[in-house]
């Protein structure tokens, strides 16, 4: 009776801590709070399997943390919550080498400054001069005010040479 009682406990606990954990940290990427500091989402499921450890011994557990792992390495980051979220996972598929046009296919659901979105006189005084096309581009998820952008710079051959994604 005690070898069955243990196991059941154990197995309800994971589970129920799991379901927890998952939510929060969901939650947590929804926010785009884990989009702030990236290696964040590593503490987290380093948290997570610090916390099941000791009951990793039983499959049925290894399975219920491999799915969290999973869940949480590998769905969430492309999980396109809100516009947010989109612009990031968008942002991240940009990759050094991509031609101009590889870039604004990728970006096409945001705005691109100067292109297709022109800033009022206003905005122009706290917004950062649009480079020049042949030099770079910066998209932005919003038109209210200055918000998340991505600075894509170009090299001389027209090929992505730096990635920048900034958090306002």
């Amino acid at each position: 009776m005690r070898g069955t009682s243990t196991p059941a406990v154990a197995i309800w606990g994971v589970t129920l801590f799991s379901l927890a954990f998952v939510a929060f940290v969901s939650w947590l990427d929804a926010l785009c709070i884990l989009e702030l500091w990236f290696p964040l989402r590593f503490f987290a499921l380093a948290f997570y399997l610090l916390s099941t450890l000791a009951f990793l011994r039983w499959r049925t557990t290894r399975v219920i943390a491999a799915g969290s792992v999973g869940w949480m390495l590998v769905f969430l980051p492309q999980v396109r919550w809100n516009e947010v979220k989109s612009f990031y996972v968008d942002a991240r598929r940009i990759e050094s080498g991509m031609t101009a046009s590889e870039v604004r296919q990728i970006m096409a659901r945001h705005m691109e400054v100067g292109v297709s979105y022109h800033p009022t006189p206003k905005e122009q005084d706290w917004l950062p001069r649009p480079p020049d096309p042949t030099k770079g581009m910066i998209f932005l998820h919003s038109v209210v005010g200055w918000t998340d952008h991505c600075e894509v710079w170009l090299d001389s051959g027209g090929r992505v040479r730096d990635i920048h994604i900034e958090k306002d």
